[in-house]
């Protein structure tokens, strides 16, 4: 199954730890990311994979996960980790 038909079936406020690395097409980053938030505990940990991918005449995938972490980071989570590749964030 793909992400989005397989995560709206998980347990809310569940898993401890999600990590991402999934399909590079920007919409698809933006909605594994909302979904997953969604299954996570509070003070679980979002790991996100890939946040830089993609090269000449590609989509960069660091401008979708920079909204997602914009718009979550300022009452619902917190940035624990952000290196060339990889992402932490925590749920609050």
């Amino acid at each position: 199954m793909y992400s989005y038909e397989i995560l709206p079936l998980l347990q809310k406020d569940y898993y401890d730890v999600i990590y991402i690395d999934g399909n590079h097409n920007l919409s698809s980053i933006l909605e594994d990311a909302v979904l997953c938030y969604r299954k996570l505990k509070s003070n679980g940990y979002l790991i996100m994979d890939d946040i830089n991918w993609g090269g000449p005449g590609e989509a960069n995938t660091q401008s979708t996960v920079n909204s997602f972490v914009n718009a979550y980071t300022k009452h619902k989570m917190d940035l624990i980790y952000t290196g060339e590749n990889q992402l932490i964030l925590k749920k609050k």
